[in-house]
């Protein structure tokens, strides 16, 4: 693979020369008192490895958001819980407003909840914190470890669990646009070997532009320790009903965003999602041995969804019209079961200390969906208010779309091994094989027709660090990912797959290099990344109104850098920066409509993808005297520009949000305001397929916790 970014490499380089010997002057540190740090390099977290490997011993980039991050932040959703992660970005396709869904280094990603599947990233749900503990993001193809590995990484949900000790933590939150959340934890020792826990969650609000959103959740889990088994039993029910937005605010033909307010309204009045999700877990964790663990896990997960939401729509001709407008209604009914098995062996040969991973797993999907399409009336601008004339309910006149059951049926098995040579040294290797049964049929439109295949996949890893010091890392990793992807967005999930005796695997491949440096222990860390990343063969429409074929490319490059410091007591800062350049690679050719048509979108950069970003927030907590228990929070979040077309032609500007928070905690009664956008900005947080979301104004949020 040809990787270009020597410039980048080379400048990394040379701002690290001096790391070593930064590293070696702060060994008088070491005994320096112990600092209580919010940070986001922690190294047990186990996304990336499946093991207690720590993340400084590893050749790939982990993006860790620990608890204390998320409460000072006051966050209740992913956006701005993701935030605190390098190179990642919301984007629209596969969320429609429906979903959280983002991109990681430019690329796809997909979900994991406690390292297990957690269902399809397309039309998938939106994730409360409720009962998230941390949030791991492992960056770039995670194939040869988790299987269906998008190409920009995976977002791995840590949740919590019960401790030692009985207690119960509450929370209760108001905010604008009539936003409100209670939320529960119960949990601790039911005997001495079992411990139980529950948490319930209620959360709505009248939304911004209107987006009105509730969610319920109950969610109890028990963990048993009979002997040398562990047993963990969770239970997560969750109903979800909110209106969605496919349009926000639409793009002219001038190319400039519509001169509305940005309250505007464009989306169907009709427009809702409601879904129901049941996932059942059960992880058993046998110590076999001093060097020997074995893991069972098994997840039963089913989803059922029903949504009407807007489709495709053009931009605003010179006449003041919104054209081109239809929509679709959607119900899936989906199960998802994981079954695994896996060994964790620690022998020691000589010299040599290996961490060896054994796994087996069977994956089965199974979705039954229908979707109608419709049509809907213009949207005429009149004195810079939209008129939407959509009628109050989905239009009965509607056309199939396709009626639909797709099955899929995996068997996985892969090793990996982790080996230290010494102290300074340590490599990694491993490579999964993925055996993939798929069907594919029903009704497409007015045609039935079954698709049906298999494809064996094979999946690979490869890396090495090397630690002159315990304190600083440098490594170099190349990954090699290949799944077939499964979702019901998709017209079908193959055009041309009736001609084949095969599923269509996609595939992805990355190199990465980069350090871990750890110069103050416990209270300054340092990751750094440069990387390319590489999809292909993933469906492109090559020319307008053609079927799709498999022929498309893309490719990622950049660097990143995450950083926790703890410069006094009580004072720590947490950020992040990134620079993606992220382009199409395929020959695809593009049509605008109104403004282009089929034009080559070739080195054109990636929907959604901002070449800059970062992060950065400063928490402090007076540690003592008569303001003892108060705390104060400030932090930005910045993007540059992003494109909503492969054409580079319909830009969504960039953004610098601020957000502070004041809190005092007195015992066990914590209260909190945060003020999100708190100059008031207009911003636009994610582009659509023809316009772009306006984020939240300014937005007071008080929130009372208790703990006993």
């Amino acid at each position: 693979m040809t990787i270009g970014i020597t410039k980048i490499v080379a400048a990394s380089v040379a701002g690290l020369l001096v790391a070593p010997a930064f590293a070696a002057d702060a060994e008088a540190d070491d005994a320096a008192p112990a600092i209580i740090v919010t940070a986001a390099y922690t190294p047990e977290a186990t996304t990336g490895s499946k093991t207690d490997t720590p993340l400084r011993d590893l050749p790939a980039a982990v993006s860790v958001v620990p608890a204390e991050v998320l409460k000072s932040q006051d966050v209740r959703g992913l956006d701005a819980a993701l935030a605190n992660a390098s190179a990642v970005a919301p984007q629209f396709a596969g969320g429609y407003g429906i979903a959280d869904n983002y991109v990681i280094r430019g690329l796809p990603m997909r979900f994991l909840r406690d390292g297990l599947p957690d269902g399809s990233t397309f039309n998938g749900y939106k994730r409360t914190l409720a009962d998230v503990s941390s949030i791991e993001v492992l960056k770039g193809p995670g194939s040869a470890v988790y299987g269906r590995g998008e190409g920009g990484g995976s977002v791995n949900v840590v949740t919590r669990t019960p401790g030692d000790t009985l207690s119960f933590d509450g929370l209760a939150s108001y905010g604008r646009f009539d936003t409100m959340a209670l939320s529960g934890v119960l949990g601790g020792p039911i005997t001495g070997d079992v411990r139980a826990q529950v948490i319930g969650n209620y959360e709505r609000s009248d939304g911004y532009r209107g987006l009105s959103r509730r969610f319920i959740e109950v969610m109890p889990m028990v963990t048993a320790q009979l002997g040398d088994h562990e047993l963990t039993a969770r239970y997560d029910h969750r109903e979800q009903r909110f209106t969605v937005d496919n349009y926000g605010i639409p793009f002219t033909i001038s190319r400039e965003l519509a001169d509305v307010d940005p309250d505007a309204r464009f989306y169907s009045p009709f427009n809702t999602t409601d879904q129901t999700i049941n996932r059942f877990s059960l992880v058993d964790r046998f110590e076999a041995r001093h060097d020997l663990t074995l893991r069972a896990a098994f997840v039963y997960d089913t989803r059922d969804i029903y949504f009407a939401r807007n489709a495709g729509g053009n931009p605003i001709n010179a006449a003041n019209m919104m054209t081109g407008r239809n929509g679709r209604t959607q119900t899936d009914a989906a199960d998802y079961v994981t079954g695994q098995f896996e060994a964790v062996w620690t022998p020691e040969t000589g010299a040599l200390k290996h961490t060896i991973l054994l796994g087996a797993e069977y994956g089965s999907i199974r979705i039954d969906t229908v979707r109608r399409n419709y049509a809907l009336p213009n949207i005429a601008i009149v004195g810079g208010v939209p008129v939407n004339t959509d009628p109050a309910a989905v239009p009965t006149v509607t056309t199939p779309g396709f009626d639909r059951a797709i099955s899929s049926d995996t068997l996985s098995a892969y090793a990996q091994d982790q080996i230290a040579i010494g102290d300074h040294f340590k490599l990694r290797g491993g490579v999964r094989l993925d055996a993939v049964k798929l069907v594919d049929e029903g009704t497409f439109g007015t045609t039935a027709a079954r698709i049906a295949g298999s494809s064996d996949l094979v999946s690979y890893q490869a890396g090495a660090v090397w630690q002159p010091t315990r304190k600083l890392s440098f490594y170099a990793g190349y990954a090699r990912g290949k799944y077939v992807a499964i979702n019901t967005e998709a017209a079908n999930l193959s055009s041309n797959f009736a001609r084949r005796a095969d599923p269509l695997p996609e595939s992805s491949e990355q190199i990465e290099a980069g350090f871990k440096l750890e110069p103050i222990p416990g209270r300054l860390a340092i990751n750094g990344a440069v990387f390319e990343t590489r999809r292909k063969d993933f469906f492109v429409t090559l020319v307008t109104g053609a079927d799709p074929v498999q022929q498309g490319r893309q490719r990622s490059r950049g660097a990143e850098l995450d950083f926790t410091a703890t410069p006094v007591t009580g004072l720590s800062l947490n950020g992040n920066i990134a620079y993606v350049d992220a382009v199409n690679l395929s020959s695809a050719l593009v049509t605008v409509t109104g403004i282009a048509t089929n034009q080559p979108s070739y080195g054109k950069t990636l929907a959604a993808t901002p070449k800059w970003s970062g992060n950065i927030w400063a928490s402090y907590v007076v540690p003592a005297g008569a303001l003892e228990g108060l705390s104060l929070g400030l932090g930005a979040t910045i993007k540059s520009a992003t494109y909503v077309d492969a054409l580079e032609l319909l830009r969504v500007p960039g953004y610098t949000i601020l957000r502070t928070a004041i809190g005092y905690k007195i015992g066990g009664v914590e209260a909190q305001v945060t003020i999100a956008n708190l100059t008031n900005k207009t911003w636009y947080n994610v582009p659509t397929f023809s316009g772009a979301q306006p984020g939240e104004p300014r937005n007071v949020q008080l929130t009372l916790r208790t703990h006993f």
